[in-house]
């Protein structure tokens, strides 16, 4: 059942996403940044996604 393994790598990734933005979502308010700058959430939001692929890509090698 490889798409099932594929799945949930996607959703694993998904979720640790989510957990990461919400943490520098978090900090940045408790900081009193201004998440208003398109620049500071473009980098965030292109970041979350690079981790994703490179964290998909690191689980695809731990399960084939």
């Amino acid at each position: 059942m490889k798409w099932m393994r594929t799945l949930e790598s996607v959703a694993l990734a998904a979720i640790t996403d989510a957990v990461i933005m919400g943490i520098v979502v978090g900090v940045a308010h408790i900081c009193d940044f201004r998440l208003d700058d398109t620049g500071v959430v473009g980098s965030l939001v292109f970041g979350a996604i690079g981790f994703s692929i490179i964290f998909y890509q690191w689980l695809s090698t731990k399960h084939p």
